[in-house]
């Protein structure tokens, strides 16, 4: 008598936040997440959705860390791309925080490029979330 496992299969969501940078992958075990659990049947879309936040949350523990303090000539919006180029580092960083600065009838523009390390009680929402 022969015995016939049935395994599920994998199912693949790819997140890509590189922005056109270097490609990394990350593989994240959701072996706890399941399509069917206490008599709920979710959609593929809905099932794939879910994945695809885990995957985002794993990336934000796993990411490089890149973030720029820079002068600007632009009065940049946060949610900007820009490119920053700084000899030898230069990358493409989301404006997370833009400031202007008026004295003496001038005006001075800096900004936030890309993200520092999360905070602890970032981290924390994080897992709470």
């Amino acid at each position: 008598m022969a015995r016939i496992t049935y395994k599920r299969a994998r199912i693949r969501v790819d997140v890509d936040e590189t922005g056109s940078e270097e490609l990394r992958e990350l593989y994240v075990d959701a072996r706890d997440l399941r399509k069917d659990q206490d008599d709920i049947i979710l959609s593929d879309a809905a099932y794939a959705a879910i994945l695809t936040q885990r995957g985002q949350e794993k990336l934000i523990e796993s990411r490089r860390v890149e973030v720029a303090e820079a002068k600007t000539a632009l009065n940049l919006d946060p949610g900007a791309l820009v490119s920053y180029d700084a000899g030898p580092w230069n990358s493409t960083l989301l404006c997370t925080e833009a400031t202007t600065t008026r004295e003496g009838g001038s005006e001075a523009y800096s900004a936030t490029l890309g993200q520092g390390p999360l905070s602890l009680r970032g981290l924390i929402r994080l897992v709470v979330r």
